[in-house]
């Protein structure tokens, strides 16, 4: 489906929790050996790209800036692809309104995320919408506040929608506020395991067995 800036802004919005919020649930790790076992290859440069672990579990990457058309690039590549696929993340962040339609769908479809790099801003987004949350010891995961490039005061109809979309995806207030509080000044929120913890944002912190 064909979905513009403010299609996917309204559904956002449309479709936000205000009742209400939990943390996500404890999972399961265990089901999952492979993402534990090693970190999936780097097999080509593409912007998004489908690729296989050793045993020829798909996986998707993403990698570098997220750009206008991403959702549809995204949409098309993931369309058959079955819940609990790997997105593995690796981006600076980038145009906002594509990372939370492509975490939406995320949602939707029950992908799992995995980050062992830096993945923040829009990328940081995505990665939260994963039905469970993979990183390694090493992953750098940041937030920030959604402001005017112009002024870099904190926008509040901007961050009311990325609140919605937080919301949406089950996280509680105090985790909203956490994603949501950093001011350009400041930079960068990064998300370490105990802070993870004190909000109820359940992850998997992944040793790889090569030890990167």
């Amino acid at each position: 489906m064909k979905m513009n800036r403010h299609t996917v802004i309204a559904l956002l919005i449309g479709t936000a929790v205000v009742a209400s919020v939990v943390a996500k649930a404890t999972p399961d790790w265990s089901a999952y050996p492979v993402i534990q076992q090693q970190q999936p290859p780097f097999l080509q440069q593409q912007h998004i790209q489908i690729a296989y672990f050793s045993n020829n579990r798909p996986y998707v990457r993403l990698n570098g800036d997220i750009v206008d058309g991403d959702y549809e690039r995204f949409e098309q590549l993931t369309r058959n692809l079955p819940a609990g696929t790997v997105i593995h993340l690796a981006s600076e962040g980038g145009i906002a309104v594509e990372g939370l339609a492509i975490g939406g769908l995320i949602d939707r479809k029950k992908f799992e995320t995995y980050v062992t790099g830096l993945c923040a801003s829009a990328c940081a987004a995505i990665w939260v919408a994963g039905v469970r949350l993979h990183a390694t010891e090493r992953a750098q995961i940041g937030f920030h506040c959604a402001y005017n490039p112009k002024t870099l005061n904190c926008g509040g109809s901007s961050n009311a929608v990325i609140g919605a979309y937080l919301s949406r995806l089950g996280y509680s207030y105090k985790a909203i506020a956490y994603m949501t509080a950093a001011t350009p000044a400041e930079d960068m929120k990064w998300l370490s395991a105990q802070k993870a913890r004190e909000l109820g944002i359940n992850i998997n912190i992944v040793r790889l067995s090569d030890g990167r």
